[in-house]
């Protein structure tokens, strides 16, 4: 079967998207022989990248909504809907808005939307002007998938406090898509949501809540300019905040006396701590106040949630480690000048020197590509946002932290 997609979006917008994205000039672009080919193949190889199950999906059969005229319908990656051949003329609308994404005759076509987030989907199917088959997306009852793939720890901690809140809101039945690694963790959280192996399209509805920072094609808008804990819920049709995660430890307390954790490595080195020697300045602070030091690593995600559950302090970037220490009810304090101070969550404890070049990962005029810092690459300036905090401000915030927190240090006690 031949597939089509439609956008709900303005391809004009997803147009210059993929133009910007590509990074060059619009003379060059213009000299191109066929430009609709090209963008499209660029939009589909984005597609691609983003979604691995995109070519299932586009050949997976569809868990149909019931009806007498061999239609399929479902909304397990963005819309689906296989016609048969005939003469149907198919429109597609939002229900809340009325705004029309797809109006056209179509016959023997798989017809797909591009986007993959909440939208109040209406379809209605006509012969000969006489409306045969109309159905509006309602998640009541519903079974769910909210499949989390392509995420990383951060952008996962971000989303996840949205399930609940997802499952309450639409009254449906949920369930989860983790890569292996997170699966363990999820359940920490969420020990009563089920988790499954596949994404299996058995489902009435999947969402994938994910971030894209190199267009807003997947996204309802540009997740640079927007604070992380919202993005789950643009994806997912929901606009309040949700209640904070409820970490359920499976262990004691790991070590007896006081000890602080850190996180000193990271993936991203635009992300990293980059003053000379900076570590060992606070590591050596710690130890002689009497903490005791444990490092916490991602590649052992349910020994660092205890372990940070249980610490009277974490040190970290802007990182995953932080929004999970964040999650398990430990005080964070994050250093970092990459990202502007509203990009993630909240801490009173954040470290940057904001009298330097800063936050251009924010500024949504910014693409991305193998250079780590987009101003100042190759020049004494590069990524001064890392490099110029000093242990000093590391050192007055974690006093800070420690009295207003009316901590006990084990030196002084």
């Amino acid at each position: 079967m031949n597939v089509k997609f439609f956008y709900a979006r303005d391809m004009d917008e997803i147009t210059r998207n993929a133009v910007q994205s590509m990074n060059e000039s619009p003379v060059n672009y213009a000299e191109r022989e066929n430009v609709s080919k090209f963008i499209g193949e660029r939009i589909i190889t984005d597609v691609t990248r983003a979604y691995p199950n995109y070519g299932a999906a586009c050949a997976n059969e569809i868990n149909s909504v019931p009806n007498d005229y061999g239609l399929k319908l479902d909304f397990n990656f963005g819309l689906r809907l296989d016609v048969p051949p005939g003469k149907y003329h198919v429109k597609i609308s939002d229900s809340y808005t009325g705004g029309i994404f797809f109006d056209a005759d179509i016959s023997a076509t798989r017809l797909m939307s591009f986007e993959k987030y909440y939208i109040r989907w209406k379809v209605e199917v006509s012969t000969k002007s006489k409306v045969i088959f109309s159905h509006k997306m309602e998640l009541a009852e519903k079974n769910v998938l909210l499949a989390f793939q392509n995420v990383e720890l951060d952008e996962l901690m971000a989303l996840i406090p949205y399930v609940k809140d997802f499952q309450e809101h639409y009254n449906c039945r949920v369930s989860v898509f983790l890569s292996e690694k997170y699966r363990q963790l999820f359940a920490l959280f969420y020990p009563d949501i089920p988790q499954e192996a596949e994404i299996s399209y058995r489902h009435y509805a999947t969402f994938y809540p994910m971030f894209s920072f190199s267009d807003v094609l997947f996204l309802p808008f540009e997740c640079r300019t927007e604070p992380m804990e919202r993005i789950g819920g643009a994806i997912l049709g929901l606009s309040r905040q949700p209640k904070k995660l409820k970490f359920n430890p499976i262990v004691s307390r790991p070590i007896a006396e006081p000890y602080v954790c850190i996180a000193t490595n990271t993936s991203k080195k635009n992300r990293a701590w980059l003053y000379p020697n900076g570590w060992s300045a606070v590591i050596n602070y710690l130890r002689q106040l009497g903490y005791r030091v444990v490092g916490v690593d991602e590649n052992f995600l349910v020994e660092s949630a205890n372990f940070l559950h249980y610490a009277e302090f974490f040190i970290g970037l802007s990182d995953g480690l932080a929004w999970l220490a964040d999650a398990v009810n430990c005080p964070v304090v994050m250093i970092g000048g990459f990202t502007q101070n509203w990009f993630e969550f909240y801490t009173r404890y954040r470290i940057a020197n904001r009298l330097l070049c800063s936050g251009c990962f924010n500024d949504p005029r910014v693409i991305f590509r193998n250079q780590s810092c987009p101003y100042y690459a190759d020049t004494p300036r590069e990524l001064e946002c890392q490099k110029k905090i000093s242990p000093r401000q590391v050192i007055n915030t974690i006093e800070r932290l420690i009295i207003e927190k009316n901590l006990k240090v084990p030196a002084l006690s």
